[in-house]
């Protein structure tokens, strides 16, 4: 493959068609932005691209990188480019995959590129000979370039998938008693709240004042990890059924209350309790047919590895879009580490690390996401969370380490403080744009004095 590669490398920019390319180059450069426009214009009428794109972005950042992309593509190039060349578009097949761009829309889009390209080039140069080589130039040059990209774009789709494979088994197991204990417990104290609501609500005959049974735990919970965790579990769909029941019983409870009749209202309530009931027998089901424990956790804190964060990133991605709504990622870095294990040594400092991922779980939702970003990173996903809310978690948790005595060895206990980086996704289809914010925004917040949260909003 390798040599296949270069062999194409040195055909396409070799000294004869050196002319040709600077030719090319320049045609390119002067029609650009046109080109980039017209491109992104006629991809967004396709559905599949819409998935990904929206006017703003494309404005904003995505028309200006494509025409520097094209402008860079066409020109000359010394054999000694080759290495940066190769390394350039398999950055662009990298960042497809990261978005979950198809092959079909890559491809379709090569076309569109081709299509307007050569229309141009077919007006400016008049000399059929010249016309023709030049022609076959540029698309032995676009089909280099996307057979390089996707390439990559295959490959880490590939290890992807053997991800997700991976994520699945190792959600499945971790913690997942505890997790469902509390939802359990969750649902049980929502059922307990809007039958207060539902009995005041009749006995004054007015509209009860009560949380509705979307904005539950449960109900993010299924929506966000039980759907990742257990998408062919037969269980699932029982759970969606549940959900659903429970929604619908709620809004007939809470419509009786303005009637006198009482033997109704009481059956409501019977059928409430029953629905809510029929959800924790099922969400105790999901334990009973869980996979034994795998080893692919973050072998010390047990949450999730960073590997898995480009799937969960894509999924929240491709929700918020669909759902016209928001997530925040909180990047978190323990301030000073470094002194703890230098004068305590590493294994205090995993001690550290094993309690503080605990402390952190308990200060978050349980459809949240948290993973060992890196050392003494950790990056939470809070899903259905605009910036304002996202501060309020990132103050709680800062609070909450910085309360909390941390247990070593020789009873010792120790007191550490965060840096925290807020960021909230602004609809750009690479995640990692939002995760490098937030990474802006930690080192806002131990430039301004440590100990702190910071929000950077996108450019």
């Amino acid at each position: 493959m390798a040599e296949s590669a270069n062999t194409e490398f040195q055909y396409i920019f070799c000294p004869d068609n050196e002319a040709y390319l600077v030719y090319l180059g320049e045609l390119v450069r002067e029609h650009a932005d046109a080109l980039a426009a017209g491109f992104y214009r006629e991809l967004m009428g396709k559905p599949d691209a819409r998935v990904f794109l929206d006017n703003k972005l494309v404005d904003t950042k995505l028309r200006h990188s494509m025409a520097h992309w094209l402008g860079d593509l066409f020109r000359p190039r010394a054999a000694d480019e080759q290495l940066a060349f190769v390394q350039r578009q398999n950055t662009i097949g990298e960042v497809h995959a990261r978005i979950g761009v198809s092959l079909k829309l890559v491809q379709q889009g090569m076309r569109i590129i081709k299509r307007d390209l050569f229309h141009r080039l077919a007006i400016k140069e008049q000399n059929p000979e010249r016309q023709i080589a030049m022609l076959l130039l540029a698309d032995d040059l676009l089909d280099y370039a996307g057979a390089l990209f996707n390439t990559q774009y295959v490959e880490r789709v590939v290890e992807s998938e053997g991800q997700i494979r991976s994520l699945r088994l190792h959600m499945s197991t971790q913690n997942l008693a505890v997790e469902i204990e509390a939802l359990k417990a969750g649902l049980l104290d929502w059922l307990r709240r809007v039958l207060t609501a539902l009995n005041r609500a009749w006995a004054n005959g007015v509209t009860p004042d009560a949380e509705p049974a979307d904005n539950s735990a449960f109900s993010l919970w299924l929506q966000y990890k039980g759907e990742l965790i257990f998408a062919d579990h037969p269980d699932l769909d029982a759970l969606y059924s549940d959900q659903r029941a429970i929604a619908e019983v709620f809004q007939r409870a809470a419509r009786s209350c303005g009637s006198h009749d009482k033997l109704e209202f009481l059956q409501h309530i019977t059928d409430l309790n029953e629905v809510v009931t029929k959800a924790c027998w099922h969400l105790g089901e999901l334990v009973n047919h869980t996979l034994e424990q795998s080893n692919i956790r973050d072998p010390l804190t047990g949450i999730l590895n960073r590997r898995f964060l480009p799937y969960i990133m894509r999924q929240q991605i491709r929700h918020c879009r669909s759902h016209d709504q928001s997530f925040t990622v909180l990047l978190l870095d323990l301030d000073h580490f470094k002194k703890i294990n230098d004068t305590y040594g590493h294994p205090v400092g995993d001690a550290v690390l094993t309690q503080f991922a605990e402390t952190l779980q308990s200060c978050i939702r349980v459809s949240d996401f948290i993973f060992r970003y890196g050392g003494e990173e950790f990056l939470v996903v809070l899903v259905n969370t605009g910036l304002d809310q996202a501060l309020i978690a990132a103050e709680k948790i800062r609070r909450t380490v910085e309360n909390t005595p941390f247990n070593v060895k020789n009873d010792k206990q120790l007191r550490i403080t965060l840096s925290i980086g807020v960021a909230q996704y602004d609809g750009h289809p690479d995640y990692e744009n939002l995760i490098e914010r937030a990474d802006k925004a930690v080192y806002l917040a131990k430039s301004n004095g440590r100990n702190r949260c910071e929000a950077l909003s996108a450019s």
